[in-house]
């Protein structure tokens, strides 16, 4: 264990790469004397703030994890997410309150995967996708959780031939990762997210999700996000409010779209909205990647045979790569800015 003035010392090491020095700086931030940390939220669905995350709601969520999934002391954790996100530095947490061995690597899309066995990591969908896209079978990981975006249909497919233990997480930034999981592989996965101990959701008159938090704040936690209630510690997920799109008076909820249209493909997708005259807005799909070999009006008709015709999109477009922020989550903001140029 290396005490504080050794870690000091090399994170300020003119050799190590920023993203290590991240890690260890947040090493001397959550064993200093303040009871709270300021963490700025990643941005992705609106202008990125700084909050205070109280560190006794941290270790309450980390204790919450090293309980769900039996991590004892000593089990091998890997470190693949940017510690300037709270998901990055919730796993460094866990591994100080469960005394985990931690292993880093360079946060990227396609990380280089340790050679000995984890029992616990975390990941963003790009990462997972990526990894498989590899050959990369996952076959020295126990138990893993993603988090960040939604995981698409395809990927859950592709999921069910995995090892690992593979869990979805619901959670942001205000309430330090995740408060619910759903189970996605294996022998009875699950079909809606569970919430942890000390948390409880309800939803408000726009159906979008209110979580009561105690470890963090006394006032519930008003999300965006649109959620169908199965009981006070159970819910799933149906997208974002702020991402609703309004065309010609029909609102229209671009998650669950894509995730059928991502099947349908195999591609990774977003459904966005060009200015339309008479409709306000127009919704529109945005494949990453090369051109499919496919005519797109075959391809919009298929797509029409599940969405229905008033949920269609009426244009296809490519991105060879979509954008990201740098929490690896794809930029919805920045991709519908550059449609709209």
């Amino acid at each position: 264990m290396l005490g504080c003035e050794e870690i000091t010392s090399l994170s300020e090491s003119n050799g190590m790469p920023e993203w290590k020095s991240q890690v260890f700086r947040f090493i001397l931030e959550w064993f200093n004397n303040e009871t709270y940390i300021r963490q700025q939220t990643s941005g992705s669905t609106g202008a990125p703030k700084e909050v205070e995350l109280p560190k006794s709601g941290m270790a309450a969520s980390a204790e919450n994890t090293l309980k769900y999934f039996n991590l004892k002391k000593n089990d091998t954790a890997w470190l693949c997410l940017p510690v300037h996100y709270i998901a990055g530095k919730m796993m460094v947490v866990r591994a100080a309150i469960g005394g985990l061995n931690l292993v880093l690597t360079e946060p990227s899309s396609t990380p280089d995967v340790p050679r000995q066995h984890i029992e616990f990591t975390a990941m963003v969908p790009m990462q997972v996708h990526s990894l498989l896209a590899t050959g990369y079978g996952f076959n020295n990981i126990s138990k893993m959780i993603i988090g960040g975006a939604a995981v698409d249909r395809s990927l859950m497919e592709k999921l069910q031939n995995v090892p690992a233990e593979i869990y979805a997480t619901y959670g942001m930034t205000e309430t330090a990762s995740h408060i619910a999981l759903q189970k996605l592989n294996g022998q009875n996965p699950d079909d809606c997210f569970h919430v942890l101990p000390g948390f409880s959701v309800s939803k408000n008159t726009d159906n979008c999700l209110v979580i009561e938090t105690p470890q963090f704040s006394d006032a519930p936690l008003h999300t965006s996000d649109v959620a169908e209630l199965l009981s006070p510690y159970k819910f799933r997920w149906l997208g974002r409010a702020d991402n609703v799109i309004n065309s010609g008076g029909i609102k229209i909820s671009p998650e669950p779209l894509e995730a059928a249209i991502s099947e349908m493909t195999g591609r990774e997708c977003i459904v966005s909205s060009v200015k339309d005259e008479k409709l306000g807005e127009q919704i529109v799909l945005v494949l990453e990647g090369k051109k499919l070999n496919v005519k797109n009006n075959i391809l919009l008709e298929k797509i029409s045979r599940i969405t229905g015709k008033l949920r269609t999109p009426k244009a296809i477009l490519y991105i060879e790569e979509f954008p990201r922020t740098s929490s690896l989550k794809i930029d919805r903001l920045k991709i519908k800015k550059e449609i709209n140029s």
